[in-house]
């Protein structure tokens, strides 16, 4: 008996561009949103923003440790293109521009120099 297998090529299922990060999505009638949490150092946190074309996005990013500078943020648009942050803009804590498509966004968020960085992050959408 002669047995022949036939090996398929499926292609993988979709994944989520990323299964950790956190929605951010605002109350209804709301424009912004404030989101608190902590950082360790090298491992980000990240949200995942809803937004349309033309609407202005400003992000700002505190720290509420005891180092002031503590926190910095990296924003991601569309097909993952950098919007400024760490390789593009450097280090943010403030961003503010006219979105140029709608889509998803990113908000990556780093601690910079302690090994647990405690942050608040406003969101604001109009």
């Amino acid at each position: 008996m002669l047995l022949i297998f036939l090996v398929v090529s499926l292609p993988a299922p979709a994944q989520p561009k990323d299964d950790t990060a956190h929605r951010i999505q605002f109350k209804p009638g709301q424009t912004s949103a404030v989101v608190r949490g902590t950082v360790k150092r090298g491992a980000d946190v990240t949200y995942e923003l809803r937004a349309r074309q033309g609407q202005r996005l400003t992000l700002r990013l505190t720290s509420t440790s005891k180092k002031r500078d503590d926190v910095v943020f990296s924003l991601a648009g569309p097909n993952g293109n950098e919007m400024g942050g760490s390789s593009g803009m450097g280090a943010l804590t403030h961003f503010s521009g006219e979105l140029s498509s709608t889509s998803d966004y990113l908000i990556n968020v780093s601690a910079n120099k302690s090994r647990v960085a405690r942050y608040m992050l406003e969101v604001v959408i109009k």
